[in-house]
């Protein structure tokens, strides 16, 4: 038994050299573990199908065009490198963000995003967010999404947790605005043979 223990603790030190964890690795855990915020919505319907969807999140500034075009929302993004994108809306909200991981029908994004207050001044963040989605017909699919973020004041980031119960019900309502947003997006690309067209 101790042999086999030696044998499995010398495996798990290879292993981490072989497969060291990524600086966004870290990031992604450190915030995962104590987040300010972490919210879940599971089961969605968007009106696309895998493919479709798979070329919008791989399309990220068209998809954005697409939004502004049709007054779904003002969130523009452009890329600013491999993987990498600048985001702003007519809200003040701005910010950069990483694709992370892809595998299949899962993506995680990890990114710094910031919005000027009045009162407070700038308030910055940290954000995970993760979406996994699976077919339900040929043009819908069901999805999950999950965030989590972290607020960068640790003054603002006491407070949040200490108003989390009244904060999470606002995030929840904004979640369900973005989640409504995406779906008017999907319904418009639905409906349109120009967009499925480019898509395709």
């Amino acid at each position: 038994m101790h042999r086999f223990l030696r044998a499995f603790i010398i495996f798990l030190f290879c292993s981490s050299l072989l497969f060291p964890q990524t600086e966004d690795d870290k990031l992604s855990d450190e915030i995962k573990s104590k987040p300010t915020f972490h919210q879940k919505v599971n089961g969605f319907t968007l009106s696309l199908s895998p493919e479709e969807m798979e070329y919008f999140l791989d399309n990220l500034p068209y998809a954005s065009e697409i939004l502004n075009r049709y007054q779904i929302h003002s969130l523009r993004i452009e890329s600013i490198g491999e993987d990498s994108f600048y985001a702003e809306d007519d809200d003040g909200l701005k910010g950069t963000f990483t694709l992370l991981k892809k595998d299949g029908g899962f993506r995680e994004f990890g990114g710094n995003g910031e919005i000027e207050n009045r009162v407070i001044g700038l308030i910055t963040a940290d954000v995970i967010a993760a979406i996994q989605y699976k077919e339900l017909t040929a043009t819908s699919i069901s999805s999950n999404l999950e965030f989590w973020v972290r607020v960068n004041n640790p003054f603002l980031n006491f407070l949040c947790r200490i108003f989390r119960p009244l904060l999470n019900q606002i995030l929840k309502n904004k979640l369900d605005h973005f989640i409504n947003v995406a779906q008017k997006f999907a319904d418009k690309v639905r409906s349109n043979e120009e967009i499925i067209g480019h898509s395709l």
